[in-house]
């Protein structure tokens, strides 16, 4: 019985925490304004590369990252998102990129 007692609190304590978050956001649209993905992905030189784009939080399907291949050079690419998981970009000398989608963060809070 005390078991089920304290199990019933943290799922309470869980679910009002997430519906706060979920309020914040709803009452204040402009806390976050940006989304930042993480990527992984291939270039048309079919070198690997890693990365993370931001996107405008209003439903923006482009925006731009900075990309590492597996040689360690930088670049910087516009992307377009084109799938649930997929985006495709391309660089200031035209390569163009094929990439997955890893893991979604929101940008930071204003201060």
């Amino acid at each position: 019985m005390r078991v089920k007692a304290v199990l019933l609190a943290i799922l309470s304590v869980c679910i009002l925490n997430s519906c706060d978050s979920r309020n914040y956001i709803e009452r204040n649209p402009d806390a976050w304004k940006e989304w930042d993905y993480s990527v992984r992905g291939e270039n048309s030189r079919r070198l690997k590369v890693t990365g993370d784009v931001t996107m405008d939080s209003t439903g923006a399907l482009t925006g731009s990252g900075t990309f590492m291949d597996e040689r360690g050079i930088e670049s910087e690419v516009k992307v377009t998102r084109i799938g649930e998981k997929e985006m495709q970009g391309v660089d200031e000398d035209g390569y163009t990129y094929q990439l997955t989608i890893d893991s979604l963060r929101f940008g930071e809070p204003p201060h």
